[in-house]
């Protein structure tokens, strides 16, 4: 029976690292073991940490915001040759698409060259800023798949590396609240000064009042007829 693995390697470029955070931690808070490069591993380590994380993890997944594939026309980028080991290892690869990413754009379309043209033919996950809480369902339903392919246990040190990463994405400060307004994950506070608030009103009651007076001052209205008749209906009780 295959089993369900809740094991995730997260790639993106270095411009997404308050989504990788938020995605990182929402994915943690349900039970799932995270690996993302936050610190920065140096090009020497990509096969000792990256690459063993990659292939001891089931689910890989891509932060997509329309400029992250702009360097993978290099060979020796690091989110290339990351897309590029998922590939080949056949883990289970759901791109995130942040930011209006399409991958039916010329331009994008253009960068998927090689062996990264496969990336394209996976159901991509729009995570639009409105909805990142039902994004992130989806995200997790994504992930509850048995898993068919082999995972390759990490070495020590790149368990170590793991480790080590994933306690400073932990200890890392909050997405700060203009952060999240430039993402669009909450709209920006305005404040009204109070006193135009007591304004506004003073200018509804002095309305009020006056479409009152006017209505009192009519003699055929509504507003005299019901006065009438509950006057009259008191004088008869």
């Amino acid at each position: 029976m295959e089993r369900i693995e809740k094991t995730v390697f997260l790639s993106y470029r270095r411009t997404n690292v308050s989504w990788a955070l938020l995605i990182s931690r929402d994915l943690t808070q349900h039970g799932y073991d995270v690996f993302f490069d936050y610190t920065g591993i140096g090009s020497g380590d990509f096969e000792r940490v990256i690459v063993e994380n990659i292939t001891a993890r089931a689910h890989f997944l891509i932060l997509l915001a329309p400029t992250a594939l702009e360097r993978c026309d290099d060979p020796a980028d690091l989110l290339r040759r990351e897309i590029e080991t998922a590939l080949a290892n056949q883990r289970n690869i759901v791109p995130l698409m942040l930011e209006g990413f399409d991958f039916g754009t010329p331009k994008i379309a253009g960068q998927l060259t090689g062996t990264l043209a496969a990336l394209k033919r996976y159901n991509g996950l729009p995570v639009p800023p409105d909805y990142f809480e039902a994004a992130m369902e989806r995200l997790r339903s994504f992930l509850n798949v048995p898993l068919a392919a082999v995972l390759h246990p990490a070495s020590l040190p790149a368990q170590r590396a793991a480790t080590e990463q994933k306690a400073a994405a932990d200890t890392a400060p909050a997405v700060q609240q203009e952060e999240l307004m430039r993402l669009g994950l909450v709209a920006p506070t305005i404040t009204v000064p109070r006193e135009v608030i007591f304004a506004q009103l003073l200018g509804l009651l002095q309305a009020s009042a006056t479409r009152l007076v006017r209505l009192l001052n009519e003699p055929g209205s509504s507003l005299v007829r019901l006065l009438d008749a509950v006057g009259k209906k008191h004088s008869e009780t």
